[in-house]
């Protein structure tokens, strides 16, 4: 019998891209409306479908769903490079809103809203590379 791990996981890798290529298109046509906190949100979102679908497939899950729990399950797979682990973790100094001990929030602006749709294509390559690597 088919468990939801292993029927769903796709699910979460369109769902990923659908969040990225929004957020990618949002930044081009609709600045003033795709704002830097907009496109973080969007963005991490699309990073946390994408490692889902990843650790899905692979039968695994998150100890939680901060982009660290993601990246530190993603490492436990195999494969994630401390470069890309580095630069999906540092995203989280912008809200640190799972913390157990204080919330905090700082604003990002435009500079670093192409950097997050970096990171977010850089985190699908990587999922797709290995879930799909002929395509």
């Amino acid at each position: 019998m088919a468990t939801t791990l292993d029927n769903d996981w796709q699910t979460f890798i369109d769902d990923g891209d659908r969040y990225l290529t929004a957020a990618a298109g949002g930044l081009k046509r609709r600045p003033e409306v795709f704002t830097p906190e907009i496109l973080y949100n969007m963005v991490a979102m699309a990073i946390e479908k994408h490692a889902m679908g990843y650790l899905m497939h692979h039968q695994q899950m998150p100890d939680n769903h901060t982009l660290r729990d993601l990246m530190d399950a993603l490492k436990a797979v195999g494969g994630l490079d401390e470069g890309l682990y580095g630069r999906v973790v540092d995203m989280e100094r912008f809200q640190e809103i799972c913390s157990v001990f204080e919330y905090h929030r700082d604003i990002p602006d435009t500079r670093d809203a192409a950097e997050f749709l970096e990171i977010g294509d850089q985190v699908r390559a990587f999922v797709k590379n290995r879930l799909f690597p002929s395509s």
